[in-house]
């Protein structure tokens, strides 16, 4: 399986068909990656631990929480802050570090995401 670099710097996984810079809805993804690894709604309930009404929220289109976000990445072998960003969410370990920024060290980062 091809490898590409997370934002936090280690190797994750990259699903055959599944590319975050697709700029899908978090649920396209999930489905995507889903078919890709032939698993059905049902598996992938068993494999995450999470209810078969978790998997079909998940992939029409819900809100997703941040447990459900990693657990679905991990057996999909997907990158979890590619969701978050498709979602519009912050990760937690990102809203950890937010929580330190200064007042200025935040501006910037405000003028920063406004230029973009």
């Amino acid at each position: 399986m091809k490898q590409h670099a997370a934002p936090s710097g280690r190797e994750s996984p990259v699903v055959q068909g599944y590319n975050p810079r697709d700029h899908l809805p978090v649920a396209e993804q999930i489905k995507r990656a889903r078919a890709d690894k032939h698993i059905s709604r049902e598996e992938l309930a068993y494999m995450t631990g999470l209810a078969l009404t978790t998997i079909w929220r998940a992939e029409t289109g819900h809100q997703l929480s941040d447990d459900v976000i990693h657990k679905i990445a991990r057996i999909l072998d997907m990158d979890p802050f590619d969701l978050h960003a498709a979602q519009q969410t912050v990760p937690p370990e990102m809203r950890h570090r937010i929580a330190k920024l200064t007042g200025d060290e935040m501006r910037s980062l405000y003028r920063d995401l406004e230029g973009e």
